[in-house]
């Protein structure tokens, strides 16, 4: 017979005063179905889709077929989804007064799928001209945001829901607990080198810094061409859903001078300064990862011209170490993904 704490882990019982579950060995369950219906309803209502044309929303959850279960075998986490989902929309065209209506069905919403392979298709009660241009409203800014929404259901399953389903143990706890404090050091070790770097004459940081110690800064000019009108761009870069679908990620975008906002996971942060409509944004910006309390100023430029519209964008007081990085940001999360996102880098409206 194996000593007392020695053996298959499995056995193992002093290391909860419950004794429930004890390493996640067994499996367990948990439905949630009845949480998935009231999600929908969260994530799936009031999506607002607006262009110069129309304005667009879903109103109701018309049907939610399907199941969802998260289990827990072995310390491993197992989601479990099938899901078929009827939405209601509304729209009107600017300055007509007639309501058009519609729907949206999302089919194969399974974990088997990957979410840009679920089939998601608008269809309206009329087929007028009316009708048919704010289907493609719906068809071009709404699939997108479903889409992310989507992800945020996934993740909330995995998250939240399923909080709980894994039970800490004693080692784990125990480690957590003891690692913590030792981190500390090591960041306050980070910032003061980053406080004490040479300071450069030329630095702009002062201008949009609250930090005490001046950082090494720099200049960043940027130009890029759209496909779409002046007004298209301007509401695209301040819109709370429209940057969630450019981004792929929910963003918090309170687009009034004053104002703040936080993409990526609180990743990127900043203020709007200054909104002028369809031509001007002014706002600080900054990495997380930036000295505290340090800010660069971005300026953004918007040129309507015949056949596209031009974007400018200034941004000074960059961390002179994250330049590059700053750089490819721009290109690859704002301008190309906007493209991508919305077809401004081809169609010709």
């Amino acid at each position: 017979m194996a000593k007392w704490g020695q053996g298959d882990p499995r056995w193992i019982v002093e290391e909860r005063d419950d004794a429930t579950n004890v390493n996640n060995w067994h499996w367990s369950e948990k439905d949630a179905s009845k949480w998935s219906k009231g999600i929908f309803e969260e994530l799936f209502l009031d999506l607002k889709f607006e262009t110069v044309e129309g304005n667009c929303i879903t109103t109701k959850i018309l049907s939610a077929d399907g199941d969802a279960t998260v289990s827990n075998r072995k310390a491993k986490l197992i989601t479990l989804y099938d899901w078929q989902l009827k939405i209601e929309w509304k729209g009107k065209l600017k300055d007509d007064d007639d309501e058009i209506n519609g729907k949206i069905s999302i089919d194969n919403f399974g974990e088997e799928y990957d979410v840009d392979e679920i089939d998601i298709t608008v269809t309206t009660q009329t087929r007028d001209e009316a009708s048919k241009t704010l289907r493609n409203i719906v068809e071009k800014y709404g699939i997108v945001m479903i889409r992310e929404k989507i992800r945020e259901y996934i993740k909330k399953l995995k998250e939240e829901f399923s909080r709980g389903l894994i039970l800490p143990t004693s080692g784990k706890s125990g480690s957590s607990s003891k690692t913590s404090p030792s981190h500390k050091p090591s960041s306050a070790s980070s910032s003061n080198k980053t406080s004490s770097k040479p300071k450069d004459s030329t630095s702009t940081g002062s201008d949009t810094s609250s930090s005490k110690d001046k950082i090494d800064t720099m200049k960043l000019t940027m130009k890029d061409e759209f496909k779409t009108t002046a007004e298209e761009l301007f509401m695209t870069l301040i819109t709370e859903q429209r940057v969630s679908a450019f981004m792929r990620s929910e963003s918090m975008v309170d687009s009034k001078e004053g104002g703040t906002f936080s993409l990526l996971d609180g990743n990127i942060t900043g203020k709007f300064l200054e909104l002028t409509p369809h031509s001007k944004i002014v706002q600080t910006w900054r990495f997380k990862s930036w000295p505290e309390g340090h800010f660069s100023k971005v300026t953004i430029s918007i040129t309507q011209e015949d056949d596209c519209t031009k974007l400018n964008l200034v941004q000074s007081g960059i961390p002179a170490t994250d330049i590059d990085r700053t750089r490819e940001g721009w290109k690859r999360y704002y301008w190309q993904s906007m493209k991508d996102t919305f077809g401004y880098g081809s169609r010709i409206y």
